[in-house]
């Protein structure tokens, strides 16, 4: 056996054979019936490694763990919390957290950071769901590359239990500084031993894979991070347990992974410096109709603050475009499975707002007989009895869109009646505090809190005892705190004839049945919520009796809803919700339900939608169209919602072009003065319209549309994008005006209405001898094959379905266009069915393409791997769709990559086998996988390559 352990240490190393136990030796020699040599044997091979166990004293053995290295994971609420201040090698760590709660992207994070350290960090990922491109995402955060950790990070994905085994048994030959197991209790290894007369079973193998794992940590110094999620457990107390038992944490057990942290100010400086990059020109657009919406939703008052936090690029890019930089920043990280999500404050003065009010307060002056000159004087502006009574009247009619539509008529009426109630309090105290500043109105406030304090204790507390005590109650509704609390106790004190309890009985009947005298229902951050609904109201009213440009009030509507949208709200398919909530919420709510009302007023029959409401978690109302009631809300929206830079200024706005049918009307075609041919082209939708005029010149068609208002140039560009054209508004140089043109071949990439429109007017001029029939037969031939321009790529949607899916569709009326992009999928290598789906239009709605998730992963492997002439418009391709998905932002830009590097990495992807080979791993049906048998054999799906 001598000689048969020597050429083993030749082969294996030292250290390799002194990390294993008997019964790996012995299978390694051969000699698994000769347990006690090999146990002999084994003892001597340590002995001679140096990690013979021996005995010493207290002192050596803290000198010895203090010499191990530690690591900093850049998580302080882990580090600050571990005795020697982070991830100390030598030791096995676990945590278990319920789903969600950072577990993988902790995990994620110390094995980029380890590698960045110089460590050599193994990653073992048993749940089937590996994203690169967190790990990418984390070394950017840290300032590394990911190319430059390859010899230092492996990852690989483990198929089964047995995997992890082996790719375990292979550190002891080829150690790791980190190991890290993502999930230790996987869902594979629960399938593999189902069934509780297994359980003894599945625990003896996790009890093998620890003790592979001590081993690592008792030879080379491994250290090792285990994670796990955490199950109830039935029992008298609410009890939660790792899955796998405590029994096999025993280095240390974290119940709950941090999951969120303070950003620092760097990170959040970047991200205010990406959103200015992103910021639209809002210059000479109405940034009041913006701003008050907005007010209503993401935006709120603290103190002598404007405050707004988002985690969105595009939404603060939005907060900049209209308030300007922000004075102060500050930022958090949250820690998700998804990655590390950056959520930053951004905050600016109050004369922000009132410089914005007041520069354009003129524009409210239709509406409230006087222009303002800020937000406590836009708010005291409006009348709020009128505004009261007229939702009052109103109530009756909007009451069957209170509450879900299997309530009864005794359930709305009584919901109804609340809200009505909510909405009168914020009235009654909004006209008492007219005139008065915050330090005026608390004062005022007190004096009326101080009369009822006397009247509530029979005169027993009056006086200057009565002021204190309501003054006290004041800032006790509005912080709560411990300090006031003593303070109120002190005065019980100091009063005679009345107990603490009688005192305290005062307070509670003040903070509840006298509530919005003590937390003031009139202040700022209560009132912000009704202001813009109240001034739709005021609007529409007035349309409605003729006393404001109907035209006028139904984009001015259109922009302040869907600004409100873009805060608070949401867009699926053929669904449109708006939150509103807190304090006096339900008020707020039925003062929107009541401008619907107003709006479908103002609707052509064809218009006319309804909505319901209903009340969610945290005494949310959420306002929602349906169906065919949506689409219609969202032909309005689609023209309306705010726009710059030929596009919306919220991704969200996306889903309102679904539903937009516009129409196309010819006319007036004429020879001007200077000979050339024009005509009148009218765009309408939504019950708004613009005019054109179409120029047939010597090489092209001109469409153009100019005006000193860029609040109308900005529309007419998005009615022609709703027809298809790419088209923005820009100011023209050295003029005071604004400009929306377009020419032959973006007109050719239109709407096939648009397209027969043109043509109609070429092909009268042709008749009219106005223009060469050879140069109009050209133009005829574009407009009716119709073009698609964008570099090649259609305009697809790209957005996240309610259930977390991405969606990746085109859409057009023009069957041609339909077909077009079906036959050029096809011969990129994506097959109909399998890949994409199609449908035709019909009766005038709209056909589409849809990419399936297996599509795009399949193009995605195509722009790496495909041949040269699938290859370059396939990377063509994936490079516009991850464009789109980048401009919608956030989870959408996430999920897409998310998608796009599975598909890249099917067949490219290459992680350390459990033998060394190098082996692809994938899932699905005609992709590599990983195997015992070798790279190129086939596990689950179908021999053959891609």
């Amino acid at each position: 056996m001598k000689e048969e352990v020597r050429h083993l240490c030749a082969e294996y190393g030292l250290k390799a054979l002194a990390a294993m136990n008997v019964v790996e030796l012995a299978q390694l020699l051969d000699r698994e019936d000769e347990l006690e040599k090999a146990e002999v044997a084994l003892a001597k091979i340590r002995q001679l490694a140096g990690v013979a166990p021996r005995p010493v004293n207290v002192l050596e053995a803290l000198k010895a763990q203090q010499a191990l290295p530690v690591l900093k994971t850049g998580v302080a609420e882990f580090d600050e919390k571990t005795p020697w201040g982070g991830l100390r090698r030598g030791l096995i760590y676990g945590f278990a957290g319920e789903f969600g709660a950072g577990k993988s992207m902790f995990a994620i994070q110390c094995s980029v950071k380890a590698a960045a350290e110089g460590w050599r960090a193994v990653y073992i990922e048993t749940e089937g769901a590996l994203n690169i491109q967190l790990f990418e995402r984390v070394a950017k955060r840290f300032g590394a590359d990911l190319s430059s950790l390859v010899d230092r990070l492996t990852i690989t994905q483990a198929t089964d239990v047995l995997d992890v085994k082996e790719i375990l048994l292979q550190l002891l030959k080829q150690p790791a500084d980190l190991v890290v197991i993502d999930s230790f209790v996987s869902h594979a290894l629960r399938a593999q031993f189902r069934g509780r007369e297994r359980l003894a079973a599945r625990q003896q193998f996790l009890a093998y894979l620890l003790d592979i794992l001590r081993r690592l940590a008792r030879v080379y110094g491994t250290a090792s991070i285990l994670t796990d999620q955490v199950i109830d457990v039935p029992s008298f107390f609410s009890d939660k347990r790792p899955a796998g038992g405590k029994s096999y944490l025993d280095a240390l057990m974290v119940e709950e992974t941090a999951t969120r942290s303070k950003a620092g100010e760097e990170e959040s400086r970047r991200f205010v410096e990406e959103a200015k990059g992103m910021a639209p020109d809002l210059s000479e657009v109405k940034k009041i109709r913006q701003t008050v919406p907005w007010l209503a939703t993401d935006v709120s008052f603290i103190g002598k603050w404007i405050e707004a936090s988002t985690a969105q690029p595009w939404q603060a890019a939005w907060y900049i475009a209209l308030l300007g930089e922000p004075e102060s920043i500050s930022g958090k990280a949250d820690v998700t499975e998804e990655g590390v999500k950056l959520n930053v404050n951004m905050r600016w003065p109050r004369e922000v707002l009132d410089r914005i009010i007041a520069g354009e307060g003129g524009e409210l002056e239709p509406l409230l007989g006087r222009p303002v000159k800020g937000w406590r004087d836009l708010v005291d502006a409006i009348g709020w009895s009128r505004v009261l009574e007229r939702v009052g009247e109103l109530a009756g009619s909007i009451k069957p869109w209170i509450g879900p539509e299997r309530a009864d008529d005794a359930e709305r009426e009584g919901r109804a009646r609340r809200m009505l109630g909510e909405l009168a309090l914020f009235a009654h105290f909004a006209e008492a505090r007219r005139g008065l500043g915050d330090d005026r109105w608390r004062k005022e406030r007190a004096v009326r809190l101080s009369r009822a304090v006397e009247a509530l204790s029979g005169g027993r507390i009056r006086g200057e005892y009565a002021d204190r005590l309501a003054n006290l109650i004041v800032y006790y509704a509005e912080s709560r705190s411990r300090e006031t609390e003593e303070r109120i106790d002190k005065l019980a004190g100091e009063l005679a004839g009345i107990s603490r309890e009688e005192v305290w009985g005062i307070v509670d009947f003040a903070l509840n049945d006298m509530y919005c005298l003590a937390r003031d229902c009139a202040g700022d951050r209560i009132a912000r919520k009704f202001v813009a609904p109240a001034l739709e109201l005021i609007m529409l009213d007035k349309a409605a009796r003729g006393e404001f440009n109907k035209r006028e009030a139904l984009l001015r509507f259109g922009e302040m809803y869907a600004t409100a949208i873009a805060g608070d709200g949401s867009v699926e398919p053929r669904e449109v919700r708006l939150a509103v909530g807190g304090e006096l919420g339900g008020g707020a709510a039925l003062l929107r339900l009541a401008t619907l009302h107003l709006l479908n007023e103002l609707l052509p029959k064809d218009l006319k939608f309804g909505v319901h409401t209903y009340t969610g978690e945290g005494r949310y109302y959420y306002i929602t169209a349906y169906g065919d009631g949506a689409a219609r809300f969202m032909r309005l929206l689609a023209v309306a919602a705010p726009s710059a830079g030929g596009g919306y200024l919220s991704p969200k706005f996306d889903g309102f072009v679904e539903e937009a049918l516009v129409e196309v009307r010819p006319g007036g075609i004429r020879l001007t003065k200077g000979g050339r041919v024009a005509a009148d082209l009218t765009i309408s939708e939504g019950g708004v319209e613009v005019k054109y005029n179409i120029y047939l010149r010597e090489d092209d068609i001109l469409l153009e549309f100019h005006s000193t208002d860029r609040g109308r140039a900005e529309l007419s560009a998005r009615l022609l994008r709703r027809a298809g054209v790419d088209a923005e508004a820009k100011k023209r140089e050295g003029k005071d005006e604004w400009y929306v043109w377009a020419t032959t071949d973006k007109l050719a990439a239109g709407h096939k209405e648009l397209r027969d429109a043109l043509a109609e007017i070429v092909r009268e001029a042709v008749e009219n001898g106005w223009v060469d029939a050879g140069k109009a037969e050209r133009w005829l031939r574009k407009l009716e094959r119709g073009l698609t321009l964008r570099e090649g790529q259609p305009k697809y949607l790209v957005r996240l379905a309610r259930s977390g899916a991405l969606e990746v569709r085109y859409m057009s009326t023009n069957p041609d266009s339909i077909e077009r992009e079906a036959r050029r999928l096809r011969d990129m290598g994506l097959v109909e069915g399998r890949h994409f789906t199609a449908k035709m239009p019909e009766g005038g709605k709209k056909g589409y393409v849809s990419i399936l998730k297996r599509g795009l992963e399949r193009a995605a492997w195509l722009s790496i791997h495909g041949s040269g002439d699938r290859q370059r418009p396939a990377a063509e391709f994936i490079g516009y769709i991850l464009e789109r998905a980048k401009e919608e932002g956030g989870a959408v830009y996430e999920k897409a990559l998310e998608v796009v590097e599975e598909g890249r990495a099917r067949g490219s992807l290459r992680l350390a086998d459990i033998r060394g080979a190098e082996v692809f791993v994938g899932a699905g049906d005609t992709w590599w996988t990983s195997s015992a048998e070798g790279p190129n054999s086939m596990r689950g799906g179908a021999a053959g390559r891609c």
